[in-house]
């Protein structure tokens, strides 16, 4: 699979998110099913694009630096390195590491909700951090 069709399937991705993000605020709270279930929704599409996002940044740091890391938080610890994110932004990619581990427990009603409201921030931080890793 070539860069493009990478950069494809992840901006597929993460457009799917945004778009699961707007759905999701639009949802009236009155209805428990319906923001149950497009909260779970949202956390679906949250964990396919945040695998696909640290993937191509894989990719790409062995691509253009000859970097190769073998997980996520060394991924973006890597991308601070080479000055794809900002030491707050790495910050937020570790705890974004840590939210999509913890997403296996959606179980629990408190923490699938804590990490739901995390999710629109990092769509923009997996967006930016894409933008800037072009190949």
């Amino acid at each position: 699979m070539n860069g493009n069709t990478k950069i494809k399937i992840q901006k597929n991705a993460i457009n799917s998110l945004k778009r699961a993000i707007d759905k999701h605020k639009k949802i009236n709270p009155s209805s428990f099913d319906d923001i149950e279930t497009s909260r779970d929704s949202l956390i679906k599409r949250f964990e396919y694009s945040f695998d696909l996002t640290w993937k191509y940044i894989k990719t790409y740091l062995k691509t253009i630096y000859g970097i190769d890391t073998a997980s996520p938080k060394k991924v973006f610890r890597e991308s601070a390195v080479q000055k794809l994110a900002t030491k707050q932004e790495t910050d937020k990619l570790i705890d974004m590491v840590d939210d999509r581990n913890l997403t296996s427990h959606t179980y629990n009603e408190n923490l699938a909700n804590e990490v739901c409201s995390s999710i629109p921030g990092y769509y923009k931080l997996m967006s930016e951090l894409v933008e800037k890793a072009k190949e």
